[in-house]
């Protein structure tokens, strides 16, 4: 989590760039808000997500037995309205706090599929012993409870951090679904994966165990060996035995062993011997979001054989509000409407959450890319059949939360009011109280916060005060970068001064490898907006490089190694629009129209002279100094590592401008915008605030999209009939 990485050197980081700073103008009073959230969970982790939830909400549907019917949809001018048929909205839904009876023990046996080898293809046989030309592959599991009690040979400490991974060698080869693995990767969040390492700090959920690399969990959750306890490894002739002994969660003094032995056989006994975590991910799984997805309830539903794709059950908190399935949304809009929209736009009437957790306020479900060059973490893709075998256009859904949370009016949704926010904490009766703020939300009452713009007026869905910020964005800015996301920010890049050795896929890169860092300067061109400093949509800040030792006497350790700067975040910089690289990778500008452009390499604190290298998945934040080394690239130095490395993903952009030829002969980003509505007609009054603020922010999107946000390059169409499709 980046609360980890940054408490212990932010505070100092903090109260010295106050300091420096000009005084706050008077006229600013504080304000007080509900907890801080990010503006997006998008990337990988969100298709996980929405997949999950969308399986969840037709496995509940169908369990009902009833027969849901079509939505019904009308159009209210350039608005597409929707009322909940009773499959758009997922109900809220109780806790499932882990209920085991510790200790016990898990045992996944694979059921052998005989595959033959000779051929060079693989095709599922009889059950029967393999021959010279076959191998043992699987692709369901028999799962049970078993009588395996805890392996006190622990084996060799691993010395793993908080959210850390580290491989270990397995000579005799663990198979798991049709992969021999001769080296498996402990991660020190309760689980083991194949293949890669996951050290991220996103949310330990279902929705991450189905995805990314092939995984064990036999229990997922935020554990810290750095506070107690240890993660060993034992490696043998026919198994390897992993176990987590007295591991508390982050954050807590609880203490949870538990051990997963994989045997050469491609069995696998998860065994607890004390647990005090409430909330956790148990299961297998394919990894990919490949299917078919089995939740499962551990108690009530062994013994039993279950396909992979996944075999889990997630303990997981509550649902307090309901969610939206954009899946479902979507393949209901297109019952009523032609495919020839590049987005949908979706808002909620309602209060809803995006995540269970809550931790996102908006998002971008990426469901189409036939771009190359965007990036690493952005290959190719069409998952079109997801929404509908004749969908073909859909590029990207975004979900913008409740309507309601916005300014009801343009000027505010583009230049909302600055003002200074205490943000609140919850203290440990789950109460809202005020506290402080550092860069990334509140951790304790010592800290206050920079300026921020006032995103809304709205009480109660942030619980407190109603007032709410997200930082220096405007709305806007938040449409601004979930629309992004379709196109960024993913690159890898050669540094210009390592040669081959200098592929620093993070450098540029921040949070989910999905924005940009807080060390990238994406000063947005004065001549976009005009008036403050703006920094990108997709994170990173505007930053100005002050030379190695400008304040003199001043700072503790001041920026004078060699090659040093001392940096400064702009003092009234705000988040709006995007820079030229930005409009390259969105097709606007060619790679021959993009300055230079530049990062801090190796940012440390001035004051306390820890590195800051954690702070890169941080939104933008005024007013900040550190040192580093600035490093300066041109667009050629990210399509190097698509040409020199054979890494297509990450450049030359193909094609050089736009994505597709569309029916005009250009490409122009047609956008559906949506009002999902919980009943009544379409076209009641009782929904016409919500369809009036919706065709505000349409409208109010399409001319700052097509104008200042970039440069007067874009080519967004917001009309629910488009003339270039």
């Amino acid at each position: 989590m980046i609360r980890k990485a940054l408490y212990a050197g932010v505070p100092l980081l903090l109260a010295a760039s106050m300091a420096l700073a000009k005084e706050e103008p008077k006229s600013i009073p504080w304000m007080e808000t509900g907890p801080f959230k990010h503006v997006s969970g998008s990337g990988p982790y969100r298709f996980s997500r929405e997949l999950l939830e969308h399986q969840r909400n037709m496995a509940q549907l169908a369990a009902t037995g009833a027969s849901v019917p079509d939505a019904e949809s009308q159009d209210v001018g350039d608005v597409a309205v929707i009322v909940d048929n009773g499959s758009i909205f997922i109900d809220p839904r109780p806790a499932n706090p882990f209920d085991l009876i510790v200790p016990t023990a898990l045992s996944f046996v694979p059921t052998p599929i005989i595959t033959s080898t000779s051929s060079g293809g693989q095709t599922k046989g009889k059950k029967n012993p393999p021959s010279s030309s076959q191998s043992v592959s699987n692709d369901s599991f028999d799962v049970a409870f078993s009588a395996v009690v805890l392996d006190t040979t622990f084996g060799a400490n691993l010395g793993l951090g908080d959210d850390d991974t580290t491989e270990v060698t397995f000579p005799a080869g663990f198979p798991f679904l049709g992969t021999n693995h001769t080296s498996i990767w402990v991660n020190s969040d309760g689980n083991i994966t194949l293949g890669a390492g996951d050290s991220a700090s996103t949310a330990r959920d279902a929705a991450r165990h189905i995805g990314g690399p092939p995984r064990i969990s036999p229990l997922f959750v935020d554990l810290d060996p750095t506070s107690a306890g240890s993660v060993r490894a034992d490696v043998r002739t026919d198994r390897l035995v992993v176990t987590w002994n007295g591991v508390p969660e982050f954050g807590a003094t609880n203490s949870n062993t538990f051990q997963a032995v994989l045997h050469d056989d491609g069995s696998i006994d998860v065994v607890y011997d004390n647990v005090d975590a409430t909330f956790a991910v148990v299961g297998v799984a394919e990894g990919d979001n490949e299917g078919p997805l089995n939740e499962i309830d551990l108690t009530a539903d062994l013994p039993g054989t279950f396909g992979a794709g996944a075999i889990f059950e997630e303990f997981a908190t509550a649902l307090p509000l309901p969610l939206v399935d954009v899946i479902t949304a979507a393949k209901e809009f297109y019952k009523t409407h032609l495919d020839k929209y590049d987005f949908l736009v979706i808002f909620s009437d309602p209060v809803v959450l995006l995540d269970p957790d809550g931790a996102a306020f908006a998002f971008h479900l990426g469901i189409q890319n036939q771009t190359q060059g965007l990036g690493f973490f952005n290959p190719p893709s069409d998952d079109t059949d997801l929404i509908g075998p004749d969908i073909d256009e859909l590029e990207s859904i975004l979900n913008m939360n409740r309507i309601g949370l916005y300014w009801p009016d343009a000027g505010k949704m583009e230049n909302p009011p600055i003002k200074m926010f205490r943000f609140a904490c919850q203290n440990s009766g789950g109460q809202v109280v005020p506290c402080g703020a550092t860069l990334d939300g509140p951790p304790g009452s010592d800290q206050i916060s920079r300026r921020a713009r006032w995103a809304g007026t709205l009480n109660g869905d942030f619980e407190a005060f109603g007032s709410y910020t997200l930082g220096l964005n405007s709305a806007m800015s938040i449409m601004g970068q979930e629309a992004g996301h379709r196109w960024l920010a993913f690159p890898l890049f050669l540094h210009p001064t390592k040669g081959f050795n200098g592929i620093d896929n993070l450098d540029l890169l921040g949070r989910a490898n999905a924005h940009w860092s807080f060390f990238f300067n994406v000063t947005v061109p004065g001549n976009q907006f005009g008036g403050d400093p703006r920094a990108s949509s997709s994170e990173g800040n505007s930053i100005v490089n002050l030379g190695p030792n400008p304040f003199p006497g001043q700072l503790p350790l001041p920026c004078t190694n060699p090659g040093e700067s001392t940096f400064l975040t702009e003092r009234d910089e705000l988040i709006d629009g995007y820079t030229e690289l930005d409009q390259y990778f969105m097709g606007l500008r060619l790679a021959e129209d993009v300055a230079a452009f530049w990062y801090v390499d190796e940012p440390r604190s001035a004051f306390s002279g820890a590195s800051l290298q954690g702070a890169a998945s941080l939104g933008a934040q005024d007013d900040i100094i550190f040192c580093g080394k600035q490093v300066n690239l041109m667009v050629d130095d990210v399509t190097a590592v698509g040409t020199i490395f054979n890494f297509p993903p990450n450049g030359p952009r193909i094609p050089v401008i736009g994505d597709e030829v569309d029916s005009c002969g250009e490409d122009i980003k047609t956008m559906a915008f949506i009002l999902l509505v919980e009943q009544g007609p379409p076209n009641s009054p009782a929904h016409a605030s919500a369809i009036s603020n919706v065709d505000i922010f349409r409208q109010t999107w399409e001319a700052y999209a097509n104008g200042p946000a970039t440069g007067s390059l874009g080519k967004f169409d917001t009309r629910l009939d488009p003339d270039c499709f």
